[in-house]
């Protein structure tokens, strides 16, 4: 993904703990990463509120990982409560569907969560 004509890559999330198989390759969707970073950045001035009351960033990793995308799926993530789910679930949600809808990324090709 391009990023101000830049690719995004690992490099531009140093300070996330990404997450890797067991043979070293990358399971976290960088693209899917920095919408959700990009959305929190929005929600973190329109509310002005610190980010990590929105979520941490392993919360953000998780969800570019694992595609979360029933309440269910989403409360098994670490760090996030029903509280969370009521205030920004749906958002969540939404930016995750919309990004497997436009990769043409089927259900079944997603690992179970």
């Amino acid at each position: 993904m391009l990023k101000n004509k830049k690719l995004i890559t690992e490099k531009d999330f140093r300070s996330y703990k990404l997450i890797y198989d067991e043979q070293g390759n990358l399971k976290t969707n960088l693209q899917l990463l920095y919408a959700l970073k990009t959305w929190r950045s929005r929600v973190m001035k329109q509310r002005k509120i610190p980010s990590t009351c929105i979520f941490y960033n392993s919360c953000l990793v998780a969800f570019a990982t694992y595609y979360p995308r029933t309440r269910d799926e989403f409360l098994r993530i670490f760090g996030v409560g029903k509280t969370k789910w009521e205030q920004f679930g749906a958002a969540v949600v939404k930016i995750i569907t919309t990004y497997l809808e436009n990769k043409n990324v089927g259900i079944d090709e997603i690992e179970p969560f």
